[in-house]
This record gives structure tokens, C-alpha cells and sequence, in this order.
């Protein structure tokens, strides 16, 4: 079958020492991790799209091959090239150590990316060693060494950012998702669930908040990527329409009738 533009080849190649074979467990992890990265790709660059479907159009047999096929949405927009492109460009990126990335992609994405690498890491001699290709691309340790390099914190202090407070989750973690006015990208905050109310949390949905605690910050990102929220670290910014208008504040202050002119004059001495 003549290959789409859109499919991915991707290739897992077994230790010379055993005939290029691949075990069975280390091929399933192997298209686990491809399955993963793909999705939060797709996270990061096409959220309003429901989640791709694929199919395996072909399968090769020694060192193990597939070539998997995005499926069209029968309903909402078609991010597939979008998709295939952004983990095609990444790889190629790394392997290249290239430092511009895509900016759309945040550490979850990369980290799901970086355990695609991880059969690389195994074995201690050339017999040993596993290949990866992904359309072509033939993955090495440059392709770690530049993740690792991506994903390594830099530094972490204490402090405070606000955002708008989204995606709360609670299944085998505790985080909810903040976005900063100043940038489109998202910060995680983790919190503990004895510290921190999570009816709090869940009325703060949608709000713009400060958050305190220690914050993880990365070389290639001027904000923090992640937060560790102190307890009592949550404080929720109230509604536009709760704050009082200047109107409504006209005549709450006084000064024992005296004129304007006079105030001024009397505050300005303290200063003389």
C-alpha cells in the first residue's frame, strides 16, 4: 500500500547480539509511548479537536515496523496534518539538538515524548543496543541528551503567580492548570488535597488567582513550569463586578471639611 503523506512509519530495531528480533514486552512499551506522545502533541496544538483515531496500515516483521494511519474526524476540524507534522518536526528537532521548538509544547508533551527514547538507553555494548526510527529519523542519544536538557530545572524559589485557574485534575494526581495573562502557556500547580480544600480549588474554576509556593523554573521558559502550592497558597481574585466602582466610593472619605486645596497643601508640608 503507497503511503499517505500523513502516516507515521515508526521502526523499533532488536539488539544485533539477538539477530535485530524484538522482544514482544519491549514492542508493546515501544508503541505505548508512540500512542502517548502523539496524544499530548496533539494536546498541545490542537485542543479544540476530538482525539485521533489510528490505524496500523502496515506492519513489517524482524526488526519490528508499523506504519500507523490518522483517521479523518467524522465530526469537528481536521488537525491531523498539524499533528503528524508538530511530532515529525519535534523529533527531527531534538535528534538535531536543535534549540527552537515548537513553543506550543509543554513538559508533559516532552516528557511523553522522551520515554519514546527510552529503549536507547538499554544495553552497554554495540551488540546490546536497541534503534529507533521514526519516519526515517534515526533516534540516538542526541535525542536524550537535548530532552534532558529541555526538561532539566534550572532553578527553583519561592513565590507567587497569577493566572486563570483551568483543568483541575485529581485522578493519581493533584493539579489544576493556571494560565498567566501575559502568555498563552499553561504553569501546573500541585497541591496537597490535606492542605488544600478541593471545594476551593473547584470554585476558583474559571477565576483568576495567585498561587504561592516553590516554583520550577526551566531555561527555555521566562515563567515557572510548575508550582508547588503551599498551604493556604490558593487566593482567589474576586469577580470584576464585586469591586467597587470610583462612583461608588465618591464621598467615603473626609477630612474634618476641609477644602480640597487645603488637604493638598497640608500633606504636601509633610514633606517639605
Amino acid at each position: 500500500m503507497k503511503k499517505n503523506a500523513l502516516d507515521l512509519t515508526i521502526r523499533f530495531v532488536g539488539p544485533p547480539a539477538e539477530g535485530e528480533a524484538v522482544r514482544f514486552d519491549e514492542f508493546i512499551n515501544f508503541c505505548q509511548s508512540i500512542y502517548k506522545a502523539l496524544g499530548e502533541i496533539e494536546r498541545c496544538v490542537a485542543p479544540d479537536s476530538k482525539k485521533l483515531i489510528y490505524r496500523v496500515v502496515g506492519l513489517e516483521i524482524g526488526s519490528a515496523g508499523a506504519t500507523l494511519s490518522p483517521q479523518r474526524p467524522k465530526r469537528g476540524p481536521d488537525r491531523r496534518k498539524d499533528v503528524m507534522t508538530t511530532f515529525r518536526e519535534t523529533c527531527r528537532s531534538l535528534q538535531r539538538m536543535e534549540k527552537k521548538l515548537d513553543p506550543r509544547i509543554d513538559r508533559d508533551a516532552f516528557e511523553a515524548v522522551r520515554k519514546v527514547g527510552i529503549p536507547l538507553r538499554k544495553g552497554t555494548t554495540i551488540d546490546e543496543k536497541r534503534a529507533i526510527q521514526i519516519d526515517g529519523i534515526y533516534l540516538t542519544s542526541d535525542f536524550l541528551a537535548t530532552l534532558d536538557k529541555v526538561l532539566d530545572e534550572v532553578d527553583t524559589s519561592y513565590g507567587s503567580v497569577s493566572g486563570v485557574l483551568e483543568d483541575v485534575r485529581t485522578h493519581n494526581r493533584s493539579e489544576f492548570v493556571i494560565y498567566p495573562n501575559l502568555h498563552n502557556e499553561s504553569i501546573k500547580c500541585t497541591f496537597d488535597e490535606s492542605l488544600i480544600d478541593f471545594e476551593t480549588i473547584r470554585a476558583a474554576i474559571r477565576r483568576t488567582v495567585t498561587v504561592y509556593g516553590r516554583m520550577h523554573y526551566s531555561h527555555t521558559k521566562p515563567f515557572p513550569i510548575r508550582v508547588d502550592v503551599e498551604a493556604g497558597g490558593l487566593e482567589i481574585h474576586p469577580l470584576d463586578e464585586d469591586l467597587p466602582s470610583l462612583n461608588s466610593m465618591a464621598g467615603r472619605m473626609t477630612h474634618n471639611d476641609i477644602d480640597s486645596v487645603a488637604l493638598v497643601r497640608a500633606i504636601r508640608d509633610q514633606y517639605d
